[in-house]
């Protein structure tokens, strides 16, 4: 059953760092390409790794929490009581591996290693830092579960044991010390990639994948208010709010259109665009005018398909995989959008 609960816990944290990583994305975009001047495959693979990481911490050190009446737990002071507690009586004729009192400790120390490689990998920060860190952190989550979750719940349901705050931060020590033969020749966190004169195809999708990410988020977070306002404010029932879910999900895009289409007019480029260091300059007058154009006829039409019952379902296919073929064969994989409307891309601060 514990193994199970372990299991449990890893699918837990996967998932809710998978669904951080896309809700933190385009910010985590925007921010990689204003200090580093980029992506690398390794370094955001080491960032995804390291919300996962701090969901499974969460998850294994809270998880499960109770769902009824339970036992208030204490306290362990001595943090040899858990070494000391490998001798007892309990335990004998078990082989040092099988131990639990063994498996307890090595699990204590396992939890902690990749915050040491991880802190490593991301910051160069090594041992020492790793020491302090290592044990702030252990000691913010002993405390959490001492106090019930900062008072969530009427007293702690798992044990404060100053003897995991040795054992984790032992953990945080040996993965920084393991790591060292890794990420000894790393770059310094402040190395700027090489500046691209040219736009490259995977910048360009991946400014588009930041503008479909914003228009779904500025739509979701638009229906969540407006159910919010019609269950709390017109006191409209459940099955009526899930009756208007259509016409909800209609004016949540709606809002998306008009939020990222005054963007794409009134800056210049799209918000997804600007998170990648893009801009666009106009070949015509007036400018505004065009950029319009241009929004209409690429993710400003996309969403208004969703939007538009008449409009047959196979359209959407249709624009996008003409979409995606403009983006591979135009010049600077403008698409068929900027071209038509008269705008060329480059990267901000290329002229």
């Amino acid at each position: 059953m514990r193994g199970m609960a372990r299991a449990d816990n890893g699918v837990i944290a996967i998932v809710l760092g998978l669904l951080a990583a896309v809700v933190l994305f385009v910010p985590f975009v925007a921010v990689s390409y204003r200090r580093r001047g980029g992506l690398t495959p390794g370094r955001s693979a080491t960032w995804l790794a390291a919300l996962i990481y701090a969901f499974a911490i969460v998850a294994y050190t809270l998880l499960p929490v109770p769902d009824g009446p339970y036992r208030c737990v204490g306290y362990w002071l001595d943090p040899l009581d858990g070494f000391r507690e490998i001798s007892d009586p309990q335990y004998r004729g078990f082989s040092t591996f099988a131990n639990p009192a063994v498996q307890q400790l090595a699990l204590n120390v396992l939890l902690f290693v990749p915050f040491g490689v991880l802190l490593r990998a991301l910051t160069g920060r090594g041992v020492p830092s790793a020491l302090l860190f290592g044990f702030f952190a252990s000691l913010t989550i002993e405390t959490t579960q001492r106090t019930g979750v900062w008072g969530l719940f009427p007293c702690a349901y798992r044990l404060f044991d100053t003897g995991d705050l040795l054992t984790n931060t032992t953990g945080a020590v040996l993965g920084s010390a393991l790591s060292w033969v890794l990420f000894r020749h790393r770059r310094p966190d402040g190395h700027r990639l090489p500046a691209a004169a040219h736009v490259s195809l995977s910048r360009r999708l991946l400014g588009i994948t930041c503008d479909l990410l914003l228009a779904i988020g500025i739509a979701s977070v638009a229906a969540g208010v407006l159910n919010a306002y019609r269950l709390l404010v017109l006191d409209q029932t459940r099955a009526e709010v899930v009756g208007l879910a259509g016409r909800t999900g209609d004016l949540a895009l709606l809002l998306a259109i008009a939020i990222t289409g005054a963007a794409t007019v009134l800056g210049g480029a799209t918000l997804g665009e600007r998170a990648v260091l893009l801009t666009t300059d106009a070949r015509w007058r007036p400018a505004m005018l065009w950029r319009a154009v241009r929004y209409g006829l690429g993710l400003g039409g996309v969403l208004a398909i969703l939007v538009v019952d008449a409009v047959p379902d196979w359209t959407l296919g249709v624009v996008v995989a003409v979409t995606g073929f403009g983006i591979l064969v135009t010049r600077e994989h403008r698409g068929f959008a900027l071209l038509l409307s008269g705008l060329s891309l480059r990267p901000r601060g290329a002229g």
